[in-house]
């Protein structure tokens, strides 16, 4: 995915919109938006992932607040789900961003 269609899919689905930067990702496109009101990671997946992003989204919800994990949080869509199809068998979450080094540098 391209920087120009990750923008379209920020804007469309989350409501979010600003500079947009690619990220390093192991399987799937991942992007950072930067906002005035924050910090966003944009990740996309396609339809076979569906079922582990959902149990991914359950973990990290339990690590936060059974043991105080700071986590990166899942950003409802405007539709309020959190993974939104976006057409040709893709999905598309948002994250909260949390400072620090990334794992690929």
């Amino acid at each position: 995915m391209d920087l120009d269609t990750a923008r379209e899919v920020a804007a469309k689905f989350f409501s979010k919109s600003g500079d947009i930067k690619e990220l390093a990702g192991e399987r799937n496109p991942n992007f950072l938006v930067t906002t005035t009101h924050g910090k966003f990671v944009l990740k996309i997946h396609s339809s076979e992932e569906v079922s582990q992003i959902q149990i991914q989204q359950s973990a990290l919800a339990v690590l936060e607040q059974v043991y105080k994990f700071q986590t990166p949080t899942t950003v409802p869509a405007d539709s309020g789900e959190l993974l939104v199809a976006i057409g040709e068998g893709r999905f598309a979450r948002m994250l909260t961003w949390i400072d620090g080094d990334l794992w690929s540098q």
